[in-house]
């Protein structure tokens, strides 16, 4: 599936479902890519970096079309992710965001606890704080932990615990 192609068909449905999501008041929240790369099992991705979010910002304009904003398919993309939240967050187009950490890029990366990542997550909550964002953080992509539940139970308190850690450090409520 060409590139082209990819723009049609998210043309096709973001033009018909965005007048709804209006009238409704309910906002569109779009996850990039995942895995982030250009060219995926046959198919062309638009939404595998900062510069095709940018372009689907601008060809889908509306107050209710944004961002599932996943921290980590930006850095696994190799994207400076505190300038990807101040650039979307100044725009109000961060509707939901996926807090997790990766290190390495792809196609080579591993998950990791937000605090081992090659993401600087301090940096990334206080680009967040500065652009004023106030929706969900969902920790995602849990880390196994030896014991832990199926569902990761341990290893989401653990991510919890550690937000909350992180937001009464840098001030947030």
């Amino acid at each position: 599936v060409s590139r082209a192609e990819v723009w049609e068909r998210m043309a096709y449905l973001y033009e018909r479902i965005i007048p709804v999501a209006e009238e409704a008041k309910v906002r569109l929240a779009t996850h990039p890519d995942d895995p982030p790369l250009a060219y995926y099992r046959g198919v062309h991705q638009v939404l595998h970096s900062f510069a095709g979010f940018r372009e689907f910002i601008a060809r889908f304009p509306s107050p209710y079309n944004g961002l599932l904003l996943c921290l980590g398919c930006m850095q696994e993309a190799g994207e400076d992710v505190p300038e990807v939240i101040r650039y979307f967050g100044e725009r109000h187009k961060i509707f939901y965001v996926h807090f997790r950490n990766v290190r390495g890029k792809v196609p080579q990366y591993a998950e990791v606890f937000p605090h081992q990542g090659d993401m600087d997550a301090v940096a990334a909550l206080q680009a967040l704080r500065d652009v004023g964002y106030d929706r969900y953080i969902v920790a995602d992509h849990h880390v196994g932990l030896l014991g832990d539940t199926s569902w990761s139970h341990m290893s989401q308190a653990w991510h919890v615990g550690y937000f909350i850690g992180l937001m009464q450090g840098l001030g947030i409520r």
